[in-house]
């Protein structure tokens, strides 16, 4: 038992390691070379936990193989065009201004219920409000509202904008992140002085985060079945 579970513990580690070398797109954007690698590992996987009699090595050096196939064709991929052609299918346009082409939808087996649905699940009620809806090589359907659809924006307003970019939390439980400082040029110092001007030491925050336009969150940690945030 003890053998197995150690077996166990290495091969998990082994896959993790190699899936990580194939990139995370591995995990939610399978290409076919891609899906029939990751098959293959989960196949290979079992095998040595199944039976103990196997070597380490029957599992390993085929599932290096494999990780290295599947990078060179990746590359090789990128360098030529044609084969990149034989191993990805090209995103395919089903839905060009309202009108759904029906030969692409039979083409690529994607019925008008599961066009319906997706479009739904985009915000789009009547498949006339699309100007485009293309299947990507990815699986996804990427849908591209009319003009008159798509919500009306600042600028076509003619209203100021301030980029406010992303929030970066710097306190999480109050821990300091301290990633996410430097790359704010924030210190520790900035971050105790700006929680002291809520009245709350390091350690009673729950989460503190700022933006690219320097606008800050502090919300302190829950008390008495409250949660209170504080903004500037």
């Amino acid at each position: 038992m003890l053998a197995i579970i150690i077996r166990s513990l290495i091969i998990y580690a082994i896959l993790t390691c190699m899936l990580r070398v194939m990139d995370k797109r591995q995990i939610g954007e399978l290409q076919i070379s891609e899906l029939i690698t990751t098959l293959l590992l989960s196949e290979l996987a079992a095998m040595p936990i199944e039976n103990p009699d196997v070597p380490l090595s029957f599992f390993i050096i085929p599932i290096l193989l494999l990780v290295a196939l599947e990078l060179f064709i990746s590359d090789l991929k990128n360098r030529i065009p044609f084969l990149k052609k034989v191993f990805e299918s090209p995103p395919a346009v089903l839905v060009r201004y309202g009108e759904p082409d029906q030969e692409e939808m039979q083409r690529m087996r994607v019925s008008v219920e599961e066009l319906l649905s997706a479009l739904r699940l985009e915000g789009i009620t009547s498949i006339k409000d699309v100007a485009y809806a293309i299947l990507e090589q990815n699986g996804k359907l990427s849908v591209i509202p009319r003009a008159e659809q798509k919500p009306a924006s600042l600028a076509d307003l003619s209203l100021p904008v301030t980029e406010t970019g992303i929030s970066h939390a710097l306190v999480i439980d109050g821990e300091i992140i301290k990633e996410e400082c430097a790359f704010c040029k924030k210190d520790e110092a900035w971050i105790r002085k700006t929680v002291s001007r809520y009245g709350c030491a390091l350690k009673d925050v729950f989460l503190l985060t700022v933006n690219d336009a320097e606008e800050v969150v502090c919300i302190r940690k829950k008390k008495k079945g409250e949660k209170e945030e504080l903004t500037v």
